[in-house]
C-alpha cells in the first residue's frame, strides 16, 4: 500500500510539473540545433518559435501537452506545425457565417505563403517564419502543407459532410497529414508507421467533430453526415433545438464506431512502430478516453460532463509515455 501511495504521489508531482515549469517555452536549445546565427537573429528565432507555442497553448491546449512530450528535437518543428494547423483552422471558424470571402482570402494568404516559404523568401509573421526555419532543414513535403489548405479551403465552400466517408477524407487530409509531417521529420518512411498515423489521425479527426457538435449547432453550423440525417429523417433543426434526442444519438454512435474502429486498428499496429515514435501517437489517449465517455452517457453528445476539462489529462499522458503506449 505503502509503494502504491508513493506512486501516486510521484505522478501528482509529475502532473504538477507539466503544468507549471514544463509549459515554459521550448528549450532555447533544441531551437540553437536548428542553425548557428548571430545573437539578435537567434533571439528573433526564439521569439518566433514562442509565439508558436503561446498560440498552440491558447487554441489547442491538449494538443501541447501532447507535443511537451515529444522528443526534445521534435517540439519546435511541432510547435510550429500546429501554430500553422491552429490559423487555417481558425479561418473557418472565424468566417464560417459573416465573412467567407474573406476567410478564403486569408486561406489563399497561407497558400501563397507557403509557396514563399519554400521559395526562401517567407513572409514575415511568426509563424511562417519559424515554420520557414522547420522546412528548410527538415526538408518537409511541400504537398502535405497545400493538403491541409485545400482540405480546410473545401470546407469553408461546402459547410456539410454528405457521409460518414467524407469524414474520414476531411480527417486524412488534416489530422493525419499532421503526424506525416512530424514522421517526416523525424526521417520516419515505413508505410507501417504511416498507416498507423492515418488510423489515428482518423480517428482523432472524427473525435473532433463530435467533440464540436454542441458549440457549432448552437452557431447554426451541423456536421453530422446529410446521409445519416436522411436516414434518421433528422433536420439541422432538429439537432439545433434538441429534438428527436434518440435518433441523434443513433447517428452519434455511428460516427464514433467509426472512430472507435480507427483507434482499435492502430493499436494493433503498435508492434511495427519504434518506440522513439510512440509519443507521436499521444492524441489516441485524448480520443479514447473521450470515446468511453461518450459511451457512458449513451452516445448524447450533448451531454454535460462531456464538456468538462480533464484534469488529470497531462499525468495520463505521462503514463502512456511512461508506459509505451498510445
Amino acid at each position: 500500500m505503502l509503494a502504491a501511495e508513493k506512486m501516486t504521489f510521484m505522478l501528482f508531482n509529475c502532473s504538477k510539473c507539466l503544468k507549471g515549469r514544463l509549459y515554459n517555452v521550448v528549450n532555447s536549445s533544441d531551437i540553437r540545433k536548428f542553425s548557428k546565427s548571430s545573437k539578435t537573429k537567434e533571439s528573433s528565432r526564439q521569439s518566433n518559435f514562442q509565439y508558436c507555442v503561446d498560440l498552440v497553448r491558447k487554441y489547442d491546449y491538449e494538443n501541447y501537452l501532447c507535443a511537451r512530450l515529444y522528443p526534445p528535437s521534435l517540439m519546435p518543428i511541432a510547435f510550429a506545425i500546429q501554430a500553422f494547423n491552429v490559423e487555417t483552422a481558425q479561418i473557418g471558424d472565424i468566417h464560417f457565417a459573416s465573412d467567407i470571402k474573406t476567410g478564403l482570402i486569408r486561406m489563399q494568404f497561407w497558400k501563397d505563403s507557403i509557396e514563399k516559404i519554400y521559395e526562401g523568401s517567407p513572409p514575415h509573421t511568426p509563424t511562417a517564419l519559424a515554420l520557414s526555419q522547420c522546412i528548410r532543414k527538415k526538408k518537409l513535403s511541400k504537398d502535405l502543407f497545400f493538403k491541409i489548405i485545400d482540405a480546410r479551403y473545401s470546407k469553408l465552400n461546402a459547410d456539410f459532410y454528405k457521409n460518414i466517408k467524407d469524414i474520414e477524407d476531411y480527417s486524412e487530409d488534416t489530422k493525419a497529414s499532421i503526424l506525416y509531417l512530424f514522421l517526416e521529420s523525424e526521417g520516419i518512411t515505413d508505410k507501417q508507421v504511416h498507416h498507423v498515423a492515418s488510423h489515428i489521425g482518423k480517428s482523432q479527426g472524427v473525435v473532433t467533430l463530435l467533440r464540436g457538435l454542441p458549440y457549432n449547432s448552437s452557431k447554426g453550423r451541423i456536421y453530422l453526415p446529410r446521409e445519416s440525417l436522411l436516414k434518421f429523417k433528422i433536420s439541422g433543426e432538429d439537432v439545433m433545438r434538441g429534438r428527436k434526442q434518440k435518433e441523434i444519438c443513433d447517428i452519434v454512435f455511428e460516427v464514433a464506431s467509426v472512430a472507435k474502429q480507427h483507434l482499435e486498428t492502430a493499436r494493433s499496429m503498435k508492434k511495427d512502430v519504434p518506440s522513439t515514435v510512440l509519443p507521436l501517437f499521444l492524441n489516441s489517449v485524448i480520443c479514447d478516453k473521450y470515446l468511453k465517455q461518450l459511451q457512458k452517457v449513451d452516445f448524447n453528445v450533448f451531454h454535460p460532463s462531456l464538456q468538462k476539462k480533464n484534469g488529470l489529462l497531462p499525468m495520463q499522458l505521462l503514463l502512456q509515455k511512461i508506459g509505451k503506449k498510445y
